[in-house]
């Protein structure tokens, strides 16, 4: 499979350019999906440059509208109400167009167990029916740095957004638990499509307080683990340092080292973000090889 990369001089265009050179797969894929779900990251309720850019979103929309009879915009963020960030950063106007937007955190659910601070699977969090059941999964984020996981892209915001209001600190058990967790929870909640608007992006403390800069790179891949290969290479991490996705690799996921670049030489935008502040603690999660967990669900 192919990742796409390309510059833009605007949300929409990077977005929508990203997509279209990699038309081909998509529209192979599309034949025969009815319906998408696109997973913003609506993370904060004050900082814009920390979510999902309203024209990404749009471009999305406009993209996939040619190919499926139903959308849903579904988030589940922590700590506020998703319909007034839909009001409050330019989202509402979608709805004209028969977008669905769905509160994750009030979806039915079903009941996995996580990692505790042991690495013993002791930890109950609850994952969205919508999300594990969707025909297409699609996330749609920010490239940032991140105050527990390194770096925050679209795995990591397809398998948190997945987790019910109340259950997301569940995961939260130490370096080592979180990154097996975003991964094991990954396993059940992988993108089947992957776009990073990265026409701005969030460096040093992420993923909310950090600061933003104007990046003009935008990219999209049906290989989720290629997607964020590729983008932590060009924030400037290695990606066997970022545990979940380290994790993901050795649990045969295909995509992290082996995939065809499509668009610019990623070396004319690859740029050395600031870290988090607290990198150094981040980096501990490296304590033991974890053989790949069964996906089954505690009910």
């Amino acid at each position: 499979m192919s990742v796409t990369l390309v510059r833009g001089d605007s949300h929409y265009k990077t977005t929508f350019r990203a997509l279209e050179m990699l038309k081909e797969e998509l529209e192979e894929r599309l034949e025969t999906i009815d319906e998408a779900l696109i997973k913003p990251n609506l993370v904060s309720s004050w900082n814009k440059y920390a979510n999902t850019h309203h024209e990404a979103l749009e471009a999305t929309i406009d993209f996939l509208d040619k190919y499926v009879n139903r959308i849903v915009v579904g988030e589940a963020p922590a700590g506020g109400n998703f319909k007034d960030r839909v009001r409050k950063f330019g989202y509402i106007s979608l709805e004209e167009r028969g977008v669905e937007f769905m509160d994750l955190c009030r979806d039915s659910y079903r009941t996995v167990r996580v990692f505790d601070s042991d690495l013993e699977r002791r930890i109950e969090v609850r994952l969205s029916r919508t999300v594990l059941e969707a025909q297409f999964r699609v996330s749609l984020t920010v490239p940032k740095t991140h105050d527990a996981a390194i770096v925050t892209l679209s795995i990591k915001n397809m398998a948190v957004g997945s987790i019910i209001c109340g259950d997301k600190w569940n995961i939260h058990r130490g370096p080592t638990a979180i990154n097996l967790n975003i991964a094991l929870i990954a396993l059940y909640t992988m993108p089947h499509l992957s776009i990073i608007d990265g026409y701005t992006a969030m460096e040093g403390n992420g993923p909310i307080n950090g600061e933003q800069f104007i990046w003009g790179i935008g990219g999209a891949s049906l290989t989720p683990l290629s997607m964020d290969s590729l983008m932590a290479h060009l924030m400037g991490f290695n990606p066997t340092d970022v545990g979940y996705l380290y994790y993901l690799d050795k649990w045969g996921v295909s995509g992290l080292s082996e995939y065809k670049i499509l668009g610019i030489d990623p070396e004319r935008v690859r740029r050395s973000f600031r870290p988090h502040s607290g990198i150094e603690h981040q980096r501990k999660w490296r304590r033991m090889e974890i053989a790949r967990p069964r996906t089954e669900f505690a009910e």
